[in-house]
């Protein structure tokens, strides 16, 4: 049987700014997503008191982009 702390069936412990897929704009309080092939791309987020990443609205483009010239990052795909 496999370790019940090994076992997460409903992603729950997917940290998107670990994995990459956002990026930190606000350290620890907000993060928009910027991996184009991820589920939160264009999205603004922000860090709920339990840890957890929660997403909290769709970016327009005009901020996806000017996000993107103030803190020098850019869309990205995955590589594999």
């Amino acid at each position: 049987m496999a370790d019940s702390q090994s076992v997460d069936p409903l992603g729950l412990s997917y940290d998107p700014v670990a994995s990459g897929d956002v990026r930190e704009v606000v350290p620890d309080q907000y993060a928009v997503g910027v991996n184009k092939d991820a589920r939160f791309y264009g999205w603004l987020l922000y860090k709920h008191p339990d840890g957890q990443w929660v997403s909290l609205r769709k970016l327009s483009v005009g901020e996806f982009s000017l996000l993107g010239e103030l803190y020098k990052f850019e869309e990205h795909h995955d590589q594999n």
